[in-house]
């Protein structure tokens, strides 16, 4: 009798590794979304539609500016290490990660203090949402430096380390935490934000303490032993920039909208938006597990000119990430009412039309990540980027003018039109010149 045990035992050493790997990943993965599904759930029930905007509007504002003063150094983190290490350069990945926290640093310094002295020279009308804007800026270089710690983890192949760092410890600290400020009876946005400031800075440091023993113990002591330490700055910036372009792009495509709505529609309209999009953003999940799965195959298939079978994968894939998301999509469009009210309450009840939009838009999403695998395989990395910048280019004209003339549930019909264009135009040229 065939037992997963017994299965395991006949695979080499290496198939087992992978097959761990993709396992806790994808446990950690899907234990992340319902953590941040959790806070969103918690925040919206103790602050209301208004609390929730305003606090969405932040971390929206942390992802965007953080992805900038990162400079695209956590996204050539891999590349480089992997090399280095390989070659034995030890003395190069202890100058890499030095020169990457200082670049951040650099890069942050002049961020924060145009966010904090803004005020002063700029007479907001709302200073609710400036006080978000600038929890965001306070946040965005303490998300560039974790987003780096994740990258070096995944080249040392401790993915799982990078994924409780980076994304698991935040929201479930901060419920556990916030239920201490709800007994003192303090529990205002407020007093949330300084704690997710506070546990935000905590990781850090613990965080930076851990990869720092980390290091030492695997690469420091090489690194000394090799040469001490090796700047490449030039090389190692110019390859960050070039990556930074595709990193903003695709972030601004998906972020676009909140910072479109922090500019031009109430906190309590975000709080809505926020709430809808939330409940469909599990759906973006599973095609990239699915990817993460595929893209090696897919890549080996269109280097050995087999078309045939990397046409054949393709429709596979498609079929697989289709059978799984429209049911999905189905099931939320069918019961939206009952899972907004249910979950957030009647305050909420402004997301139950944009979440039967949105749900549509998060299906195309699913959809282009497939395609997306399938132009990274075939190297037309800049089609890929093109459809990004076009995309991009919609949201922010588009959902500007629709916001103004429609208000939040414009923006969703826009936003749910350009992954349905990316989803084409990823497709399209993913088929484009295949010899069969």
């Amino acid at each position: 009798m065939l037992t997963i045990s017994s299965i395991m035992d006949k695979l080499s050493p290496r198939i087992r590794a992978i097959f761990h790997t993709l396992a806790s990943t994808v446990c950690l993965s899907v234990f992340s979304k319902i953590g941040h599904l959790l806070l969103t759930v918690f925040l919206a029930r103790s602050l209301g539609p208004e609390g929730l905007g305003l606090f969405t509007l932040a971390i929206g504002v942390a992802l965007v500016v953080g992805t900038g003063v990162g400079l695209g150094i956590p996204a050539i983190t891999v590349r480089f290490w992997v090399v280095y290490k390989e070659l034995k350069q030890y003395h190069l990945i202890k100058g890499f990660i030095a020169s990457g926290i200082g670049a951040i640093c650099l890069a942050s310094f002049p961020v924060i203090v145009v966010g904090f002295w803004a005020p002063y020279f700029i007479d907001f009308q709302n200073l609710d949402k400036l006080y978000a804007v600038q929890v965001g800026l306070l946040l965005a270089p303490i998300l560039a430096v974790r987003k780096l710690y994740r990258r070096i983890f995944v080249a040392e192949e401790k993915v799982a380390l990078g994924i409780i760092l980076d994304e698991v410890i935040i929201p479930y600290s901060f419920i556990i935490s916030a239920f201490i400020l709800i007994s003192l009876e303090v529990d205002n946005l407020q007093n949330y934000f300084f704690l997710y400031i506070g546990i935000s800075i905590l990781i850090l440091i613990f965080g930076s303490i851990f990869v720092l023993r980390y290091l030492k113990r695997n690469i420091f002591e090489e690194a000394l032993i090799s040469g001490g330490i090796t700047f490449e700055i030039q090389w190692w910036l110019k390859s960050s920039l070039s990556a930074l372009t595709g990193q903003l792009s695709k972030l601004m495509v998906n972020k676009s909208d909140v910072i479109i709505l922090g500019l031009l529609v109430s906190a309590q309209n975000i709080g809505d938006y926020a709430a809808a999009f939330k409940l469909t953003y599990i759906m973006t999940f599973f095609p990239v597990v699915i990817n993460a799965i595929y893209s090696s195959r897919a890549s080996k298939l269109w280097h050995d000119a087999d078309y045939v079978g990397f046409q054949r994968l393709m429709f596979e894939v498609r079929l697989i990430v289709s059978s799984i998301l429209l049911p999905i999509l189905i099931v939320v469009f069918l019961f939206s009412e009952y899972l907004v009210l249910y979950l957030f309450g009647s305050e909420f009840s402004g997301s139950i039309l944009l979440l039967k939009i949105l749900v549509v838009g998060q299906f195309f999403a699913g959809i282009s990540v497939t395609s997306m695998m399938a132009l990274l395989a075939q190297g037309r990395e800049k089609y890929y980027g093109s459809v990004n910048v076009m995309a991009l280019m919609a949201v922010v004209l588009g959902g500007w003018f629709a916001t103004i003339q429609y208000g939040v549930i414009g923006l969703a019909w826009v936003t749910t039109s350009v992954f349905g264009l990316i989803a084409f135009g990823q497709t399209y040229y993913s088929q484009k010149n295949i010899k069969c």
